[in-house]
């Protein structure tokens, strides 16, 4: 419940899939850290996402054991800090690109060739394959070509569409959040009640979670966002006045 397990216990969560949120308070924890580093100088920033890589790589090729199974080292997989090189490359590449252009046509190469790849490597057997050895590098590596390729792409599109993707964009945490509760809460009524085929459940079930999530994202997050702004704002200017009363003393 109070989402504290990320950093006790990362294997203890309640509901399927819930470990990355344990995983993402770590990381919001030490994103002011993060920020620090690649505000002082970007290259502070880079030599502390190289670290977290270089962690991750001893993780893919020491910590687990590419001869056992995944789910007889899930603890260890669920780690956060097997899974902290994702963040910090993902703040890395808006300090290091933010200012980059790169063409629509490089950018659709990217991504079809990124999606590509994942589509057709050869890897069989039990899915420590992927998070191991050359197949952690390799998807690794195709998960940053597709975010670059997402994050640099200028598609112009119709108003309407755009922003409703948009709202869908922003609605996507409260997606995840809710899609275990909502599948909990209506398959079993879905199939077992009102008889409905699983292929229809399930596709019931990801509709009506897409239409409530931006509610929650509406009127839930962006109200707990509203109040930590006013809260930092009301902090700003504390210490804008007691480093004004220090200046004067």
């Amino acid at each position: 419940m109070t989402t504290l397990y990320g950093f006790i216990q990362p294997g203890a969560y309640l509901v399927t899939g819930a470990w990355s949120i344990g995983n993402e308070m770590v990381y919001y924890a030490l994103t002011p850290i993060i920020l620090f580093l690649y505000n002082k100088n970007k290259t502070l920033g880079n030599a502390l996402t190289l670290v977290t890589i270089l962690i991750g790589a001893v993780y893919a090729s020491s910590v687990l054991d590419p001869s056992k199974t995944l789910g007889e080292q899930w603890v260890l997989y669920v780690n956060p800090f097997n899974n902290l090189f994702f963040y910090t490359m993902g703040i890395g590449l808006y300090y290091n690109f933010h200012d980059v252009m790169i063409s629509r046509t490089v950018n659709s190469m990217i991504f079809i060739f990124a999606t590509a790849l994942f589509i057709e490597l050869p890897f069989s057997g039990n899915q420590i394959v992927l998070v191991t050895g050359p197949g952690r590098l390799i998807f690794s590596m195709l998960s940053v070509c597709v975010v670059v390729s997402f994050y640099k792409m200028t598609i112009p599109l119709p108003r309407l569409m755009r922003s409703s993707l948009e709202l869908f964009g922003r609605s996507t945490y409260s997606i995840y959040l809710l899609h275990p509760i909502i599948l909990g809460g209506l398959y079993g009524l879905l199939i077992t009640r009102l008889m409905t085929p699983p292929a229809i459940a399930f596709l019931s079930i990801a509709v009506i979670t897409i239409l409530i999530a931006p509610f929650s994202y509406l009127f839930i997050e962006e109200s707990f966002m509203r109040l930590g702004k006013r809260a930092v704002r009301r902090l700003n200017l504390l210490y804008a006045q007691v480093k004004m009363n220090y200046a004067k003393t």
